[in-house]
């Protein structure tokens, strides 16, 4: 297993954070192309906005589950480690969650349906989650 992947003799980059922004941006690329062929229906600037949402409520939401469910006493005694995200300290679950309900906010605020989007991101997130569980490994 390779955790830090050096750049330089001082600077190190995590393995699995650099799997996993190599793996988000492979299907944001994957996910315009395929909102742009020619049978697809799906908005562009909708797709990206979906993808922001989903990458912004990921994080918080995977960061919260860690904080409320894995250490809360630790964060309750040193509030600013809750910051400190480069340390590590994510969960799955919570990242779903948060990326799930910031799709349904999006979804709604610009009046689309669920299901069709569902549809649309399936092969996409499954490939992803793929990649992502590799990462772990790393």
């Amino acid at each position: 297993m390779l955790p830090l992947i050096p750049l330089t003799e001082t600077l190190f980059i995590p393995s699995y954070i650099l799997i996993i922004s190599i793996t988000y941006s492979i299907c944001i690329v994957w996910m315009v192309k395929r909102a742009q062929a020619q049978h697809s229906k799906m908005n562009v600037t909708t797709l990206l906005d979906l993808c922001l949402a989903i990458m912004i409520g990921g994080f918080l939401g995977a960061r919260g589950f860690h904080i409320v469910y894995e250490s809360p006493s630790y964060y309750w005694s040193s509030p600013i480690e809750i910051l400190k995200f480069w340390k590590g300290g994510f969960v799955f679950y919570g990242g779903a969650l948060g990326a799930l309900l910031a799709s349904l906010w999006v979804l709604q605020r610009k009046g689309e349906r669920f299901t069709p989007w569902a549809d649309f991101f399936a092969p996409i997130l499954a490939f992803g989650y793929a990649l992502g569980r590799i990462a772990c490994f790393a």
